[in-house]
């Protein structure tokens, strides 16, 4: 004989809790749907847009170039693309950071950036700053920066960086930090040919760098060499200084007068 045991009922009260769970959950989903919106759209109007951390730009500069409007939203605001924007259109604007203040203020934070280095192409002087970012395009080549000769085409675009190639802007960058550290000012970098590495420093000496291979144990010599070059000839004394040989084997450096 099968003997089949009769199946528990099912409780109503457990079924009721469950669909009320879900219906809260609807609920505060929906109005918290509605909360957002009502912040984005019809809540906190800006009134008021403050800049801080700027020199080169006057406030309602940057204010302008942000694309924010009294009335908007203060929620509404995208702060990613007001912060792409106003890198692209002021070029000397190296970083920005919005910051919502409630009830009805933004504050837009800028760290600029400044003049490092120029560059010639077909008798324009393209200006950047320290990470290639252009700033500018002259007729006439500027004061006091550091010619860039990298022996290729070069595509420049103002607020964009400038279109080098990897390799050699990364040896830029790092000629440059190793001669500033050293506290060598130099005049021109050329890296045309990176078997045949120059620059001209002090607005006295050609210096002869051959590979980039020991480039920071060369610096270090070079420092050395202009020391005592001033030390026997006096801070007037100019030629080339040929480093181009120079290994661990061979901790050598010639300096040739003119």
């Amino acid at each position: 004989m099968k003997i089949t045991a009769n199946p528990q009922p099912k409780n109503p009260k457990k079924k009721r809790k469950r669909n009320w769970a879900l219906i809260l959950i609807i609920v505060i989903v929906f109005l918290a749907t509605i909360l957002v919106g009502l912040c984005r759209f019809v809540f906190f109007p800006i009134n008021f847009v403050t800049v801080i951390g700027n020199s080169v730009y006057k406030a309602s500069l940057i204010s302008d170039a942000s694309g924010i409007a009294a009335g908007d939203k203060l929620f509404s605001v995208n702060s990613k693309s007001v912060c792409e924007k106003i890198q692209k259109d002021l070029p000397y604007v190296k970083s920005a950071e919005v910051k919502r203040i409630l009830p009805d203020k933004i504050e837009i934070s800028v760290t600029e950036t400044c003049d490092m280095f120029y560059y010639e192409k077909d008798g324009k002087f393209i200006i950047t700053d320290v990470d290639n970012k252009v700033l500018r395009i002259e007729d006439s080549a500027p004061e006091g920066l550091t010619l860039i000769s990298v022996g290729e085409d070069i595509t420049a675009s103002v607020g964009s960086r400038l279109s080098v190639n990897s390799d050699k802007e990364k040896l830029i960058r790092n000629l440059y930090d190793l001669l500033s550290a050293q506290e060598i000012k130099v005049q021109d970098i050329n890296v045309s040919n990176i078997s045949g590495i120059t620059v001209k420093v002090l607005d006295r000496f050609t210096v002869k760098l051959g590979t980039s291979d020991f480039l920071e144990y060369k610096i270090n010599h070079l420092s050395t060499m202009v020391k005592q070059i001033n030390a026997s000839n006096g801070e007037q004394k100019t030629g080339v200084i040929d480093l181009s040989a120079w290994s661990t084997d061979k901790r050598e450096g010639y300096f040739s007068g003119t």
